[in-house]
């Protein structure tokens, strides 16, 4: 049996302008030129002082829409990888 296809979703986490800000906004973008992937959960993270891309393997249906339950879903764990990354940190 076939694993559930998945799209690949980049968290972009971004830090208010302020100068010594520890407010973070994030916003999610699927990467619709991304290679097929079968196996859901964390890919990779990059960034910098000022900005973090957290990418998910989300799963979706086979038409590559991600239901609203299982957007939430990966929201969180994308939430909560940050956390753990940027423990000091606010998230707006």
């Amino acid at each position: 049996m076939d694993q559930q296809p998945c799209v690949l979703v980049n968290y972009l986490y971004r830090r208010d302008r302020r100068p010594g800000s520890i407010r973070w906004h994030m916003n999610a973008y699927p990467m619709p030129s991304a290679p097929e992937v079968r196996v859901p959960g964390f890919v990779e993270q990059q960034g910098d002082a000022d900005q973090l891309s957290i990418i998910l393997a989300v799963p979706c249906l086979p038409s590559g829409v991600i239901e609203s339950e299982t957007q939430g879903e990966y929201e969180d764990l994308a939430d909560e990888h940050f956390g753990r990354l940027r423990p000091a940190q606010e998230l707006a």
